[in-house]
Order: C-alpha cells, then structure tokens, then sequence
C-alpha cells in the first residue's frame, strides 16, 4: 500500500512538473512578445513618475478629549458627559474638512497668491516644449492634447450613465452660495489634498496635507487644526449665549405659572375645608370601618331576636288553639329559653302535667261523665288558660325586643350610608386636588431646572473651553511622498511580465476547443497521430466529399493517402483488416474519412473494400456514393439485419474497382439492438472470409453507444477531430471510454484543417501545386449490384 502512495505521488509530481516545463516553453516560445510589453510597461512607468511634481507631507496631532476640562465645581448635574466613542470622532474628521472650515483656512493661508494653486501647464507639456526639435514637439503636443480631448469624453460619458453629475463631490451651489467660482474652485483643491485619520484606538486625530512645498504643507496643516479648533470655541460661546437668552425670557413665564397653580390650589383647599386630605381621608375611612362592623352585629342581633319573635309567635298560636280544645306539641313549648326562664310558667307547666297524671288515673276508675273527672278537667283548662296568658307576656317582651333590634340596625345602616358619602366626597376632593398638586409639582420642577440652567450657560459663557486641543503640530518633511519611481519602474516591469506570459499561455493554452495539430500532440501524447486533412477553398465552395475522386492531385488527397500509409502501418498486418471511424460528435467529417479513406485503401493492387454505414439514425454513405437515386432497389445493412435481404443483395459495388459499400438502408425503430445482434458479427466475419478489408463508419461516440458497440468487432477505431469544432474534453471522454472497455485506438485524424495550421512538410510539399487543379475527368462514381 505504502509502494502504491509513493508511486501514485511521483506520478503527480511528474506530470505536474511536465505541465510546468509546458507552460515555460509556451512563453519561451513568445519570449520576444513578453520582452516587448514589459519593456514598454516599465517605460511607461518611469516616464510617468520622472514627469510628475514631487509632493511632500505634513502632520498635525489633535486630541478630542470626552469633555470640556472643569476650570471650577458648579455644584450643578453635570449632563455634558457624553460618551467619547468612534461615532464622536467620526464626526469631527467630518467636520474638520467640511466647506466652512476649509474656506477660513484658504483666506488665512491666502491660497490665490501661492503658485502650487496657479493655473499652470503640466509638467509634460513644460518638458515638450523644452525639446528644440520642432516636428517632435508639434507631434508630441498633438498626441497630448488628443489624449487629453478623449480621456475627458470618456469621462463626460462614464458620468452621464451613472448620473454622477459635472460637479465635484461635496461643492454647492456655486451660483446661489459662492458667486465667486474662482475662490470655491480654490477650497475644493485645497480639501482634495487634506484628509483627517483617527488613530485606532486612541483619542488623536491626524491632519494631513499634500503640498509642493514642505513649508507650506505644515503651514497649511497647523492652520487648518487652529481654524477647527477656533471654529468650535466660537459655535460653543454661540450656543452658550442664545442658551442663556432663551432660558431668561422663558423664566418669567414659568414663575407665572408656578404662581397660578398654587393660588389655584390653595383657593381648591380652603373652598372645599381640605386642611389635612390625607389625615381626613384616613379618619373617614376608619370610621366606615367601625360602623359597618357595627351594622354587622345589628344585624346578627336583629336576626337572633326576629328568630325568636316568630318561633313565640307560632307556639302561641298553638298554645290559644290549645285553649279551644286542640292538642299540640310540648316539647316545642319547653325548647324555647324565655319559657324556661319564666318561673310562673314552669310552675304552671308542672301543675298541668300533675293534673294530667291525675286525670288519667281517674279515666281508668271513673268514666268521662264523672263529676270528679269533669272538675279534673276544669282545673286542666284553669291552668293552661293561665299559660296561655304568661305566655302572652312572655311573647310581648320578645317583641319588643325584635322591634328594639331592628330600629337599631336601621340607625347603624344610616350611619354607614353617611360616612361612605362622606369618604366619597374627600375621593373626589383627592384627585382635583392632586391634579393641582401635580400642576404645582411640575411647574416648580421646571423653573428650578430653567434657573439652574441659566446659572450654568452664564457660566460656560464667561469660561470658554475646548475638547479639542493641538498636541502636536506639523513639521516641515523633506521626504517625498510620491512619486515613488523605483516602486513604480517595478511595479510597471511586474505587470508586463504577468501581462505577457498570461497573454502567452492564454494565445498558448485559451480556449476549449482544438485548434490545430500541435493540440493533438499536446492533448494526445500517448495516442498515434495518423493524419490531417486540409480544407481547399474548391471543396469549402463545392461541398464535395469524395475528394479522392473529384480532387486527385490535390492536397486533401495527398493527405489521404498519408494517412492510409500510417494506418497500414499502425494495423501491424496486411489486410484484409477492419476498423471502424468515429468523432465525438456530429459534423467532425468522421463520413467523409471513412469515405476517402475506403477509396485510397481501394486503389492498392489487391486490396478489395467494403464500407458498411453503421450510422441507423443518420445515414449519410447511401448520398454520398449515388445510392439514394435508385432508392428501391438499394437495400442496406438494415434489411439484412431484420432477415428481409441476403448479404448479396445489400453489397454495391462502385466505379471505384475493389470498392462496395453496404448502406445503412431505411432507420430502425432499435438501432442499437440491431447493431448487437449476430447477425452483425455474421457479416463482418463473412467479409473476411471473403478478403474484404471492412470500414466502418459510425454514429458520434458521445451522443449514442452504437460506435462503441460495433468498434468491439473490429481490430481497431480511428477518432476523428475537426479544426475549430471539437471540443478537447469531449474527446478526452471518448478516449477514456474506448481504452476503459479494452477498445484498440489505431490513432486520431485532424479534419477541415487551416493552410496556415498545417505542418511545413505539408505546405511544401509539391501536391499543393494542384490544389486549384480542374476535377479529375474520371466519371462520377456509380454503383451497381453485386
């Protein structure tokens, strides 16, 4: 397993290090067009930087503290603090080159007397005019200005499709803010040599400027830090001022209303006797507590007498019927307490249950009508007569219990409805005074706040400080900045050889398609190369295919021939032989090789031909050889397949001595199976026996597997390319799929190839002479019947 790694990496190292070698060839061999393009880049590049002004730069430090620093303690909420984050600093790069502060500075710096901000030429028309040779410098002023014109038409048109307008980013209107262009045009080139850089991760800020001048680029840096800073002390003292007069004129009218709404609510107070609310509200709402804990017992007393009250009135109901002569129940009568409690009536109570005792001894000596048992009787009725009147007393105290009872729940009820009147109405004296209260509350928040804000812009207006202070100002640099010429003269030279050898290797290399025959050796290395066939403006016009006939001594038909003999050889045999032709797809010419090749193999002493159009979907041999004129007659491979001819009756033989063809006949409804069938081996192997060497022209290889199938029979398959037309992967994948399944590649043939592509034993060959030679006199080719 290791020995296999270690030989699969050397092979990748190999073909990796053959790729290279290729690729250094291919720009060795366009060494003169890489040379040329990074000597002009590099030219390019120095004449530039020698013709530009040098410029020089300056740095100015600031520091942006969070705060204003605290000169003396106001004793006041400090809400001035904000927070020092990247959006702050942000703000002053933004503002430090914005259009104010940029025009402030041009007038102190007084720009329109410096020369760097003169009109002038440039330096390389300063440079042409030096040259004393006047053709030269006529020519040379020519070209500039043409260059110029077409790089601002350019320009013009690029802005006018992005809506980017004439205007330079960042200028107002110049007509209705700056009258003067002259001075606007002045700080807009001015700003275009400044830039502001926050330092990453500090509180400093960079001002930089450009200029011609070492001296002037710190001037201008230092004057530009001064004007930004003098700018924001000024905006803050404005600020201070209008903030001062605002909060005195708004101070009066919040003392007003501060007045009002406590008049208001001392007049609401002592309208409605609201001395202490809370403490008024507090003793109503105890009170409300007590008198319904009050009403509570009220009512369960009322509800204990009233029960009383109706149970004496039902038993003394019964105890008057009673007296009538009805019975009733005494255990009811002893139940209740106030009977119980009543000491007359449990004397009578006991004497009436003696005379019962009594009188029921006497019912069982005496009868009913006994006198002694009617006075016995008598007594009976006395007493509970009598007990019916204590029972009376007994009833009417109840009573007037109950009705005591109930007059004293009804006072305590309105009692209660009184004192939640009042509690109510302290509500709702609360919450009018409590919106007075509020009223009050705020407007004394208010002016408090107003007059402390007032006593601090006071302050701030007489202290000015700033956050923004010159740490370090600029120094005049002798080094330039730019341009930097050796950097440039590289960087030009770098980018003519990258641009020259990937020109080389895409010239080299470009493209997906093959071209000409060097791609077959490049592509095709371990695959013979049979041949190439020429395109000839005669046959390009004509369509002709059979070449070999109409063209006999012409180019095309040398390379025919060329191609015969390298197939001879490639074969390792003497024929008869076979082989099939195919192409990766259609219209590669794979027919009209087939075709050719059949009669340049046809025109050997004792070689006889037979060409079979295995092609069952799109036949092209039976047109090409004169066989689709007698239509009926011409039957094909198909016929014999399907069992409807004998091989006798599908052979044609041609004009062409030792030349038959077998056409493909009519289409099938299964090629493929057709082409698979025993019958097809059947065939190829009778045409052996009968020294026929066989070509079989096929289908494309790519689309249907029908040349596959049939180059399975034969000895070998020629693949067929066209210049300009094939595609180098589909190619490849035929490759693969014909040596995958064991498939003998004789070799590949280039077709419909340029003059200029071919090789020079080609183009100098004495054949090319006939190239534009008349048609053979040779009559054209017809077939007849075997």
């Amino acid at each position: 397993m290791t020995q296999f790694s270690d030989f699969e990496s050397q092979a990748v190292e190999a073909d990796e290090s053959a790729k290279l070698m290729e690729y250094v060839t291919a720009c060795l061999q366009r060494k003169w067009l890489i040379g040329s393009l990074v000597f002009v880049c590099g030219g390019v590049a120095a004449f530039w930087s020698y013709t530009q002004i040098p410029i020089y730069q300056a740095k100015a430090k600031l520091v942006i503290e969070a705060q204003d620093p605290k000169v003396m303690e106001t004793h006041l909420p400090d809400d001035s603090k904000i927070s020092q984050g990247a959006e702050q600093i942000e703000t002053h790069v933004k503002l430090m080159t914005s259009y104010p502060v940029v025009e402030e500075a041009v007038r102190q710096l007084d720009l329109s007397q410096e020369a760097e901000y003169q009109p002038r030429p440039s330096r390389l028309k300063m440079l042409i005019k030096k040259i004393e040779i006047p053709w030269l410098q006529e020519t040379l002023s020519w070209g500039v200005s043409t260059v110029k014109d077409v790089k601002q038409k350019v320009v013009k048109a690029i802005k006018s499709i992005f809506s980017w307008g004439s205007k330079k980013k960042g200028l107002p209107e110049l007509e209705e803010n700056f009258p003067d262009k002259k001075d606007a045009s002045l700080v807009l080139d001015f700003r275009s040599h400044v830039s502001v850089n926050p330092v990453h991760g500090s509180k400093i800020v960079e001002v930089v400027v450009d200029s011609e001048k070492p001296e002037f680029a710190a001037r201008a840096a230092n004057t530009l830090s001064a004007v930004y800073i003098e700018r924001t002390l000024k905006k803050k003292s404005e600020f201070s001022e209008f903030a001062s007069d605002w909060f005195s004129s708004h101070l009066d009218d919040l003392r007003q209303k501060l007045e009002k709404a406590e008049q208001a609510l001392y007049a609401y107070r002592a309208e409605h006797g609201l001395v202490n609310l809370s403490n008024q509200q507090t003793i109503a709402a105890q009170r409300l507590d007590e008198q319904n804990l009050e009403l509570i017992r009220a009512e369960k007393e009322r509800t204990e007498a009233q029960t009383r009250y109706k149970r004496i009135e039902s038993i003394r109901a019964k105890v008057q019927s009673q007296a009538s002569g009805q019975k009733i129940d005494r255990s009811e009568l002893d139940s209740l307490t106030e009977v119980l409690n009543s000491d007359v009536i449990r004397s009578l109570r006991s004497r009436e249950i003696e005379s019962l005792v009594e009188l029921a001894n006497m019912s069982e000596k005496y009868g009913p009508l006994h006198p002694k048992m009617i006075q016995a009787k008598s007594k009976l009725n006395e007493l509970r007569v009598r007990m019916a009147e204590e029972l009376d007393k007994v009833y009417g105290s109840v009573k007037s219990n109950y009705q005591l009872a109930l007059a004293r729940e009804n006072a305590v009820r309105r009692n209660v409805l009184r004192q939640k009147a009042e509690k109510v109405a302290l509500d709702k004296y609360s919450v009018q005074a409590s919106l007075l209260e509020r009223e009050v509350n705020s407007n004394r928040q208010l002016y408090d706040l107003f007059l402390q804000q007032m006593s601090r812009t006071d302050l701030s207006t007489k202290i000015q400080t700033s956050n923004i202070y010159l740490a370090e100002p600029a120094i005049p640099n002798s080094k330039k900045i730019r341009p930097k010429t050796p950097l440039n003269i590289m960087m030009g030279l770098l980018i003519g050889l990258v641009s020259g050898a990937g020109l080389s290797l895409f010239l080299e290399f470009g493209g997906k398609i093959i071209k000409s025959p060097r791609d077959l050796s490049r592509y095709f290395e371990n695959l013979l190369t049979l041949g190439m066939v020429p395109i000839s403006p005669g046959i390009r016009k004509t369509g002709q295919s059979l070449v070999m006939l109409d063209y006999p001594m012409g180019a095309s038909a040398n390379c025919y021939r060329h191609i015969r003999t390298s197939l001879w050889i490639a074969m390792e045999s003497e024929p008869p032989f076979s082989f099939a032709v195919t192409s990766p797809s259609d219209q590669e010419g794979k027919t009209t090789l087939g075709a050719n090749l059949a009669i340049a193999l046809a025109q050997v002493e004792g070689v006889r031909v037979v060409l079979i159009d295995t092609d069952l979907r799109r036949s092209r041999v039976a047109n090409i050889f004169g066989l689709d004129e007698d239509h009926d007659k011409a039957k094909g491979l198909v016929h014999y397949l399907e069992g409807e001819a004998e091989i006798s009756e599908i052979l044609h033989e041609t004009m062409v001595p030792n030349l038959a063809v077998i056409p493909a006949g009519y289409i099938p409804p299964h090629p493929t199976e057709m082409l698979h069938s025993k019958k097809m081996r059947t065939l190829l192997q009778w045409c052996k026996e009968q020294g026929f060497s066989v070509i079989l022209d096929t289908p494309a290889a790519l689309p249907v597997v029908d040349a596959m199938i049939v180059s399975n029979m034969v000895e070998g398959v020629i693949l067929v390319v066209s210049a300009g037309r094939t595609v180098k992967a589909e190619a490849i994948e035929v490759l693969d799929r014909f040596r995958n399944h064991g498939i003998n590649v004789l070799g590949v043939v280039m077709q419909k190839v340029a003059m200029a592509n071919l090789p020079s034993y080609y183009r100098d060959s004495p054949y090319f002479a006939y190239k534009n030679q008349k048609k053979s006199l040779a009559p054209s080719v017809k077939v007849k019947s075997a």
